[in-house]
């Protein structure tokens, strides 16, 4: 399949339910762009006022690469079926662009569904939901994703292995930044390619941070309530406090257990007397109390 564009364009088709799996495929995509020239598009992109149909099918109808976030509640969406799955379906079949369906959830999948033939991914159209971490099943949908990269564009959109990084051409205010913590001092760092390179070798590591903090919660409202039931001369607020405290030693501990440690950054933990206001989903550990 050849093409003038020096750019790869991706387009991903998606629920907006599944807006959370969007958001964990985009991080991993962001390792393409190490050898590859891409540019991928979603509707998050369209700004304050934009036409969004206009905008959509704007961007649709010039992608190489077309990838469906596949849930039931992408089958159950009448655009993304009848507008953006219709459009592309056609243009693949005169040889404009290639459709890639990512599973994500399971689905009842018929034959009577246009991209039913195509080949899935993750491997053998496992739905990444089944994996843990998830982001472990959005690194070998990538991974397949690029094999198919290199058999429909072979070379031409690979980067050249002399050319400097673009990431050194970035000032001002198309730099990213993120402010860390190293060698005990706050640090403005750069969000360059080689920050990125990084991140594919330890998405394994990652988990998703939500689930582990609400864990972590319920497993300082389970200790709570035991020891509420003996106090052993400790007022309730002293206990709260010190379930309070272990919980959030709990979540400091997960950040470098399963994030930071296996890139080799060193995080410094810096406890201060602020008032912490907890909530606990259908618990009654819901206090503010200084820490």
């Amino acid at each position: 399949m050849a093409s003038s564009v020096q750019t790869l364009k991706f387009f991903i088709s998606y629920s907006h339910l599944d807006m959370k799996y969007k958001e964990k495929l985009l991080t991993t995509l962001k390792s393409l762009e190490l050898a590859y020239s891409i540019d991928v598009w979603h509707d998050g992109k369209i700004l304050a006022g934009g036409d969004i149909n206009r905008e959509v099918l704007k961007e649709l109808v010039c992608s190489d690469i077309v990838l469906l976030l596949v849930t039931p509640n992408f089958l159950a969406s009448w655009y993304c079926m009848k507008v953006e799955l219709k459009k592309s379906v056609n243009r693949m079949k005169k040889g404009e662009c290639i459709v890639i369906p990512v599973m994500f959830q399971d689905c009842t999948l018929d034959s009577s569904l246009p991209f039913y033939n195509l080949n899935r991914v993750p491997r053998d159209g496992k739905p990444i939901c089944k994996f843990k971490p998830q982001l472990q099943g959005c690194t070998e949908a990538t991974n397949m994703i690029k094999e198919m990269i290199d058999k429909a564009f072979p070379g031409s959109r690979r980067k050249s292995r002399n050319s400097k990084s673009k990431s050194k051409e970035l000032s001002g205010r198309d730099a990213l930044f993120i402010d860390l913590y190293k060698e005990g001092k706050l640090q403005h760092i750069e969000i360059n390619q080689k920050f990125i390179s990084i991140l594919p070798g330890c998405t394994k590591n990652i988990i998703d941070f939500n689930t582990m903090m609400e864990q972590a919660l319920e497993n300082a409202v389970k200790r709570f309530r035991n020891e509420y039931k003996n106090l052993s001369g400790k007022t309730v607020e002293e206990l709260e406090v010190q379930e309070l405290r272990l919980f959030l030693m709990d979540i400091c501990g997960y950040i470098k257990k399963y994030i930071t440690d296996s890139v080799g950054i060193r995080v410094h933990f810096r406890g201060e007397r602020k008032i912490f206001c907890v909530y606990g989903k259908n618990s009654s550990l819901i206090r503010n109390r200084y820490v």
